[in-house]
């Protein structure tokens, strides 16, 4: 009779090399399973940040003037609300009441800049923003004075036939200690699925001057008409 194989040392070997192999393998789909993981967190946090919860998309840019003042653009993203001017141009634009005039006593001299006795800056603010706007048509206007005769602030407030609403609102430079040390462009955007907003800031010797619109996108001025527009030394006093 022939002598039975003994299996011994293949099965020993076998298993020597079994939970080996097995811990090798762990290893290495987990660690593929938390790079998947850690890669997919990071594209939904990037998704919420871009796409607001109600399909907002919003950004804001700025930089320092210089002339020529080079075209800017959004380059950055936030949820809807983040941005202020934003909430501002839209808030002007809707409000009911007509803008009027109203009187600050608690200004210091030098806070609001005066005005030359038989010139509107009303007027002629009016003027230029029809000028590069022919589509707009004047709605109304508004002045902060302060009890020393000066122009704190001026609203002026434009519709288009399609229900567009373009917005300027025009700070008057205080006393030259609070006065930016740079002049400086911001520009910003929000998009929805009713309307669009843009605006154009610039601080400017001293003045903040914010342009916006807000109401179909195609009805709109573009951002470039908007800088040029805020930029324009003749909207200040």
């Amino acid at each position: 009779m022939d002598e039975l194989e003994e299996p011994g040392e293949d099965v020993l070997e076998t298993g020597r090399r079994s939970p080996r192999w097995e811990r090798f393998a762990a290893r290495t789909w987990t660690y593929r399973y938390a790079v998947g993981m850690l890669a997919g967190v990071a594209l939904l946090i990037a998704l919420l940040v871009a796409i607001g919860p109600d399909g907002t998309v919003a950004g804001h840019a700025s930089s320092a003037i210089r002339h020529p003042l080079p075209t800017t653009s959004p380059a950055r993203v936030h949820p809807r609300g983040y941005d202020a001017l934003i909430v501002a141009v839209r808030e002007l634009a809707l409000q009911r009441a007509p803008l009027g005039i109203y009187e600050r006593q608690d200004a210091a001299a030098g806070d609001c800049a005066l005005v030359t006795p038989g010139h509107s800056p009303r007027h002629r603010v009016s003027r230029l923003i029809r000028r590069a706007a022919p589509r707009y048509r004047l709605q109304d206007t508004g002045e902060v004075l302060d009890q020393f005769a000066g122009l704190c602030l001026l609203q002026v407030r434009l519709r288009s036939p399609g229900g567009d609403v373009l917005v300027a609102r025009i700070a008057s430079a205080v006393a030259s200690s609070h006065r930016s040390v740079t002049d400086q462009v911001q520009t910003g955007f929000e998009v929805t699925p009713h309307e669009t907003t843009k605006y154009a800031l610039v601080r400017l010797h001293g003045f903040e001057i914010l342009v916006g619109a807000t109401g179909r996108p195609r009805g709109l001025p573009a951002a470039a008409t908007l800088v040029a527009l805020a930029q324009d030394p003749a909207l200040t006093w």
